[in-house]
């Protein structure tokens, strides 16, 4: 009996506690009324992603009754359902599940559940500290409930205070331009517009040259509707009347000047994007280029006024060949401040974000003639678009008839940063592979990997926060390169570009071969690939399945020491890449070298092999049951002619270590755009005079260590 008494005494005891600690309807109405200040809260953070033009109070304003609004409704469906959980009252389960999701909204991410779990935690602590309160008030609860709810108070404001502190929630100021020019010829600016831009007078009644808009309504499928209504109450035109502005700035001499044409990406459209490119665009003009900042604000973004487009990088394109129109005009006019300054057989484009991904559509409709999605519809084509710059740039949003869009004899540059947080990956690289060259004219092509940079930077509008309001405080922000030093190195590298495809100073690219060159900023590591038409590709692993195979028709190849040997498709952090790769690894215990050895037919002569031509990078995230000896990779190349002569040589530094940067800010989990980025380097080797015909090519590797390496590309230039 006494046993049996204990335990019930025992059980009484814990009921009575349990009984004790749960809320009280006091306790959750406190809990719904701190629920509904942290939503109102996070509404308010909402507001700083607007950018609506009408300043932070409207915007907040705005968010605070279109949110509630939405959650009221939501509420509403989910009361029916919520009331069958028993243990927690209705209402602020219905307010919490509600509010965590379109609070958490604010905070997501792409990809990571980081934002969801900040809100959760936002929203838990304004339900504590509401509690809390409620229960402390007089009549005040006593005994375990007291220590409860005091715990609850302390943990709630705790919780409330640290999440904006951590994330800061204050706008970011845009960047300035500090970047002087260092060309030779002054600079002067003329704009040209509709004359009737309803929010920026440089287009409207300041503007130097009137033109006239376009009809786009064939590339827009989007802009119809209640939400084709809000954009064009805003800007006072629709798709049938499309402005075609910009702002150029033109070299003070007397010979016409190559053209270069450039165009921003996706950002809010309230946001004068295009004036951020002024640091690259006045540099350029005192290098002899006229260059234009082409707006194409009314295609971007708005979340007041109709959302995003989308699949609009089409129209982007599109409209970059009616600006090419205007200056054809112009040229053949001879009259006005902008006739006869440009050189029509040289064009280059230069494009960032989805600009950067319209800027290789426009080269390809340079070359059609007709609308792939419409036949009916006419392009303006025939001007010979020579180069195409890309930065940060998407890829695939429009594949034109299916097929992402592939450029021939067009010379490419890419770039983009390691900490991007919207693209998270270095995507620019799919449309580098697709770049192709007949060598019937000289092109080339370069890919430019900066390891700290992000994506605004780029713009000196944009700045360091890639994702707006307060979801832009979840990326990884302090580790930045510094706004001027991404510039920098961005101008030297597009600089370097155009002197080599538009004045034919093909010496100027080894800039861009040389990452380590006193030309760069040398605050972040840079990767580099460069390719060009004069080039005979041994292997790029395109050909077949047969690792014995190589691209060169007659060419084999062996490999000895390895413990791997496969080919695959090269990773990026984001979705799929358009090439494949070798991957090699070996373990330490090997006595004998790694060599990965390519036999080359008597196709080969002397006078083609002044450089050999090497992309590899670290695989070690390819190979997971090698362990990697940490650092760089020591790797040595080995050239045998047809008279068995050895010139060997070792790549300086070795293969570098896979770049993988943090784009969210720790301890969050990045479940896009996390891992390393397949990204390569090109190395250049000498082939000494003093060889015959080449007849081998080996790869060595160094022994005694564990290594794993992708070779992406080996080929001989002159």
């Amino acid at each position: 009996m006494d046993g049996r008494g204990g335990l019930r005494a025992r059980r009484d005891a814990w009921r009575r506690f349990r009984r004790d600690l749960r809320p009280g309807e006091r306790a959750w109405r406190g809990a719904s009324t701190g629920l509904i200040v942290a939503i109102t809260a996070g509404l308010v953070a909402v507001g700083t992603m607007l950018t609506s033009g009408r300043g932070i109070v409207a915007d907040a304003a705005t968010a605070i009754v279109l949110g509630w609004v939405a959650i009221g409704l939501a509420a509403a469906l989910l009361l029916g359902v919520v009331r069958l959980l028993r243990w927690i009252p209705a209402r602020p389960l219905a307010v919490g599940v509600v509010g965590l999701v379109a609070v958490g909204a604010v905070f997501v991410v792409p990809g990571t559940p980081a934002g969801l779990v900040i809100a959760a935690v936002f929203l838990v602590s304004g339900g504590l500290v509401g509690a809390a309160i409620a229960s402390l008030r007089p009549p005040r609860v006593a005994g375990r409930r007291r220590v409860l709810a005091s715990c609850c108070l302390g943990v709630g404001v705790l919780g409330l205070v640290a999440v904006p502190l951590w994330l800061g929630l204050p706008r970011a100021p845009a960047d300035e331009n500090d970047l002087d020019p260092t060309g030779p010829h002054a600079v002067r600016t003329v704009t040209y517009g509709s004359g009737e831009h309803p929010h920026r007078a440089v287009f409207g009644a300041e503007v130097d040259v009137v033109t006239q808009g376009v009809d786009g309504t064939a590339f827009l499928d989007n802009w119809s509707g209640w939400r084709g209504n809000l954009r064009t109450r805003y800007w006072g035109f629709g798709p049938d009347r499309l402005p075609r502005n910009a702002t150029v700035w033109l070299p003070e001499r007397d010979e016409p000047s190559p053209l270069v044409l450039m165009v921003h990406g996706n950002h809010p459209m309230e946001v004068a994007s295009d004036e951020g490119y002024a640091w690259l665009a006045e540099d350029l003009a005192s290098h002899g280029y006229v260059v234009a900042s082409v707006d194409q604000t009314f295609l971007n973004v708005s979340v007041t006024r109709g959302f995003d487009l989308g699949d609009e990088n089409d129209a982007r394109a599109w409209m970059l060949l009616e600006h090419l129109r205007l200056w054809e005009g112009w040229q053949r006019e001879g009259d006005g401040p902008l006739s006869g300054t440009v050189d029509l057989d040289r064009i280059a484009l230069i494009g960032h974000s989805r600009g950067g991904e319209a800027v290789a559509h426009a080269a390809l409709f340079d070359r059609l003639g007709r609308y792939p999605e419409d036949a009916t519809v006419p392009l303006a084509t025939g001007f010979g678009i020579d180069a195409v710059i890309a930065i940060a740039p998407i890829d695939g949003q429009y594949a034109p008839a299916g097929r992402r869009t592939t450029l021939d004899d067009v010379s490419y540059l890419t770039l983009h940063g390691g900490r991007d947080g919207d693209v998270s990956s270095f995507v620019g690289l799919r449309q580098y592979e697709r770049t192709t060259f007949s060598g019937q004219r000289f092109a080339s092509k370069a890919a430019l990997y900066l390891e700290d940079a992000n994506h605004g930077q780029f713009n000196t509008v944009w700045g360091r926060y890639d994702l707006p309001g307060v979801a832009g405080r979840l990326l990884e922000t302090d580790a930045l390169v510094p706004g001027r030093d991404q510039r920098l190195d961005a101008r030297t590298a597009i600089t370097a570009f155009l002197g080599a495809t538009l004045r034919d100073d093909v010496t100027a690219l080894e800039v861009l071969a040389a990452p380590d060159d006193p030309s760069w900023s040398g605050t972040t590591r840079l990767l580099t690939r460069t390719a060009d038409s004069t080039q005979t590709v041994l292997a790029d692993f395109r050909e077949d399945v047969d690792p014995t195979t190589a691209t060169l028709p007659g060419a084999t190849i062996e490999g000895a020491g390895f413990t791997v040997w496969r080919e695959e498709p090269v990773p990026l952090r984001w979705g799929g890449h358009d090439a494949n790769g070798v991957v090699l690894g070996w373990e330490s215990g090997s006595e004998s070298p790694p060599t990965y050895t390519i036999r080359l037919p008597d196709t080969v002569e002397a006078a083609d092999t002044s450089t050999l031509v090497l992309d590899i990078a670290d695989a070690r995230g390819s190979v997971v049951d090698i362990e990697v000896t940490p650092g760089p990779i020591e790797l040595s190349v080995e050239l045998v002619d047809v008279e068995g002569a050895v010139e060997r040589a070792s790549l300086d530094g070795g293969v570098p270590t896979a770049p993988a940067p943090r784009r969210l800010r720790s301890p969050l989990p990045d479940a896009v755009g996390g891992g390393a980025e397949g990204m390569s380097q090109t190395f250049r080797v000498a082939v000494p005079g003093t060889l015959g015909d080449l007849r081998e090519v080996r790869l060595v590797f160094e022994p005694g260590v564990s290594g794993a390496v992708r070779v992406e590309r080996i080929a001989l230039g002159r």
